[in-house]
């Protein structure tokens, strides 16, 4: 096998690489490989120490991981400067890759995976926690847990009755929702408003779900599943991956955070 002269590795933080592949990196910075680490982020959102000036994580974080880049033997790091924690996979950011690609023409290319890793009660629309998982809050409220429900939209795109005006359809299915929620004894019933059928993991609805965390400061928390199930494709509603994908970044990284989501 040809030896390989050019790698690179792209990340979403400054010490994604150190934590993940620190020793790959020193491996093949050894057999003479060039390595280019691309780190998306500037890594502002980062750091906990209140004493440290906001304003100063961003240059601090990137230092470091120069320093440490140099400590495997990496040659260049590229930092592409998008905001920390509001990283989406757009056109923009493939735009971006692509332009570093080109310009190291790397043999050799690692990345973070794109797949969720699962260790396996945000929803998207009245009733989805009652179809999918009232027996399991009925157990829980059982035994003494206090269960809320968060949903991210107010179902208006519900309803198949036309004789229903479709403007009493929100308030109808959130009614429904309420007295469902109250027969598996769960207490509180959050709704975001999002419209129903458009709903997308964006950073806004992120920061609604991370304040309800904050709020509730669950021990425990279930989702939808932000993965397309093809054997169940009805179940992978694109409101119900999206509501999914957006609390998983609320439950990890961004409640934790006292620096995200201020407001």
């Amino acid at each position: 096998m040809d030896a390989v002269t050019r790698a690179l590795v792209i990340a979403a933080h400054p010490d994604d690489v150190d934590f993940g592949a620190a020793g790959t990196v020193a491996t093949w910075a050894a057999e003479g490989t060039e390595v280019t680490y691309c780190l998306c982020t500037n890594g502002d959102a980062g750091g906990f120490d209140p004493a440290v000036p906001r304003d100063r994580i961003a240059g601090i974080r990137q230092e470091e991981q120069r320093a440490a880049a140099k400590e495997v033997g990496a040659n260049e790091v590229i930092f592409l400067g998008y905001a920390d924690g509001q990283l989406a996979a757009t056109f923009e950011l493939r735009r971006d890759l692509s332009r570093v690609i080109r310009q190291v023409r790397p043999e050799r290319v690692l990345i973070q995976s794109p797949e969720i890793s699962w260790d396996r009660l945000p929803a998207s629309h009245p009733d989805d926690a009652d179809f999918g998982a009232a027996g399991t809050v009925a157990t829980w409220t059982a035994e003494g847990i206090e269960v809320t429900y968060c949903l991210c939209t107010n179902g208006d795109a519900g309803g198949f009755d036309p004789a229903v005006p479709r403007s009493s359809i929100a308030g109808i299915r959130q009614e429904e929702q309420r007295a469902a929620a109250k027969e598996v004894g769960a207490g509180d019933v959050v709704f975001l408003g999002y419209p129903d059928g458009q709903l997308a993991p964006t950073f806004e609805l992120r920061r609604d779900i991370s304040r309800v965390i904050r709020q509730v400061r669950p021990d425990r928390v279930l989702i939808q599943s932000p993965e397309i199930s093809w054997d169940r494709l009805p179940a992978s509603h694109p409101d119900h991956r999206a509501a999914g994908e957006a609390a998983l970044a609320a439950v990890y990284p961004d409640a934790r955070n006292p620096f995200t989501h201020t407001s």
